[in-house]
């Protein structure tokens, strides 16, 4: 038995707008679940179904093999962590933590035992009678947690939360959210538009776009074995590279009129098609003498992003461009590179339907 089932979903407004179509997600107890994606891909939308707090056009919800479209939200035994962390402003810590408590009239005895245990988990218990306005940022989004800790859900939602933090705080928060969760054990489902926090944080990652699943898999085979184009330029930082080519007999050919020969065949059916040839950026191989190939790259240098112990070179090969990283230094802005890949690091993506057609890990 899952602990969340998402069976056939969809969100429609009576606009017309649609907002989530026709979802399939399962999610197995104890695992920490990312839902990423751009701006309006129907993510938060996802969430706020589950939480109650949006309505189901069609489909069903399950918590713990109990449909619960129809429950209230505070029926559910779901907490939800928001983006602007939702606490009163008038409440102490320890009167905002034990707040949905109180409201299900639990004995105090009970209440202040699950508060200072909270409060302690999470290094708050010398705040418990401050105000929030004397919190820090962190600090703000510790209570926030905390208040969804302390009511034991089976479930916790997490919109956004760390998106009105700072970089270095964001990081440091990323981390002890998932030390918690992992401590806690219980099941979480967390929405992000950031890739990083989606990669570093997650078991299992769902990418949405437009209102639709795209892919469901771990951040390892979502990173190596992307299903489409969506998926592999949104999933990885610095974006795949991507480059219009053609297959002619054993050949990938550009417009620029360079060509791969690469080592795995190409399927007799792809002859003449159009396709996108994916590369990731770290996979490129720079050099300032040619390599020992037939006919080699030329990467024209455009601009060098220097990071310290890697360089991000933003480039073109003929009118495409192409971005490397390197740990190559001295290069110049303007300078002409040779690069190579290896064709086991080559992605091939049908240029009409987007779909993944080939690579070495495709089917592993």
């Amino acid at each position: 038995m899952s602990a969340l089932e998402i069976r056939n979903v969809s969100k429609i407004y009576p606009n017309g707008k649609v907002a989530t179509q026709r979802a399939d997600i399962s999610i197995e107890t104890g695992e920490f679940v990312v839902f990423v994606g751009p701006s309006g891909c129907g993510k938060s939308t996802l969430l706020r179904m589950i939480a109650g707090l949006e309505s189901v056009t069609s489909g069903d919800i399950l918590l713990a093999d109990e449909r619960i479209n129809d429950l209230e939200p505070a029926d559910r035994n779901i907490a939800m962590v928001f983006q602007n962390y939702a606490l009163y402003p008038h409440m102490t810590v320890f009167n905002n933590l034990a707040y949905g408590l109180i409201n299900r009239k639990y004995p105090k005895a009970e209440i202040q035992k699950r508060v200072e245990a909270t409060a302690k988990m999470l290094q708050l218990s010398e705040y418990l009678h401050s105000k929030p306005k004397e919190l820090s940022g962190g600090q703000r989004q510790r209570v926030a947690m905390g208040r969804a800790i302390v009511r034991e859900p089976k479930l916790f939602l997490f919109d956004e939360p760390l998106s009105n933090l700072d970089a270095k705080l964001r990081n440091t928060m990323r981390l002890e959210i998932k030390a918690l969760q992992r401590r806690l054990k219980t099941t979480a489902v967390y929405v992000t538009h950031d890739q990083v926090e989606a990669m570093t944080m997650a078991d299992k990652i769902v990418i949405l776009n437009r209102g639709t699943v795209e892919q469901i898999g771990t951040p390892q085979a979502i990173y190596h074995r992307p299903q489409n184009l969506f998926v592999a330029t949104f999933m990885g930082s610095p974006a795949m590279n991507i480059l219009d080519a053609s297959v002619q007999q054993n050949m990938l050919r550009l417009p620029s009129g360079h060509y791969f020969k690469p080592t795995f065949a190409l399927s007799e059916t792809w002859q003449g098609r159009a396709v996108k040839i994916g590369i990731r950026s770290e996979k490129i191989q720079l050099s300032r003498q040619p390599p020992t190939v037939e006919n080699p790259f030329l990467l024209a240098v455009k601009v060098v992003e220097d990071l310290g112990a890697q360089r991000v070179i933003h480039g073109s090969l003929g009118s495409q461009p192409l971005l490397a990283v390197t740990e190559m230094s001295n290069i110049t802005t303007d300078e002409t590179l040779y690069f190579s890949v290896a064709s086991s690091d080559i992605y091939l993506f049908d240029a009409e339907s987007g779909q993944a057609i080939y690579h070495d890990n495709i089917n592993t």
